[in-house]
């Protein structure tokens, strides 16, 4: 099943098969995209303070400026 999930997630439509929103749009970015690693992090580790517009919160813990993050959130 894991082998099987693994090849409907490199389908297109990126994000195509993801079981949560986030494993969804960690699908959808790759490496070489402009910001990836911020976005990366953002997703991971911080999707539930993006919800709630808790940018300060992100700051603090990414040491992200707050342009950073909004840039990040942008692309």
């Amino acid at each position: 099943a894991q082998k099987a999930l693994g090849i409907i997630q490199k389908l297109d439509p990126p994000g195509v098969g993801a079981r949560n929103l986030k494993e969804c749009l960690l699908l959808q970015i790759s490496p070489g995209l402009h910001l990836y690693e911020q976005m990366r992090v953002l997703i991971q580790n911080h999707l539930e303070d993006l919800e709630h517009n808790r940018l300060p919160a992100i700051q603090k813990k990414t040491g992200y400026s707050l342009d950073l993050i909004h840039e990040t959130m942008h692309e």
